[in-house]
């Protein structure tokens, strides 16, 4: 994130938080959501729909599915931690996720 200004504005309420691309150096803002909506990088190998819980992919950064299988008869899905459940599919490698910490 960075202060950048804002259109219009001046003063105090001149600038605002912005995303910008890379990685968060030392003395960078870094913008957490602890409840709410925020879209999330997904997995590109990784097919997410609406209604699934999302945890951390392999890929450091993304998000993927947590795994579904059936065993003798049941459906287990996996005990990771989720990030949040995905509100939508991926588009341009996003997934709109409501995430909630705990």
């Amino acid at each position: 994130m960075a202060l950048l200004p804002l259109p219009g504005k001046q003063g105090d309420d001149g600038v605002g938080l912005h995303a910008v691309a890379g990685p968060a150096r030392q003395g960078d803002f870094v913008a957490v959501v602890v409840q709410g909506v925020a879209l999330v990088r997904a997995d590109p190998s990784a097919a997410i729909a609406a209604g699934q819980r999302l945890t951390a992919a392999d890929l450091p950064g993304l998000a993927r599915p947590l795994e579904t299988r059936l065993l003798d008869g049941m459906v287990v899905t996996e005990g990771a931690t989720a990030v949040g459940v995905a509100l939508g599919p991926s588009e341009d490698g996003l997934v709109p996720v409501y995430v909630r910490s705990r």
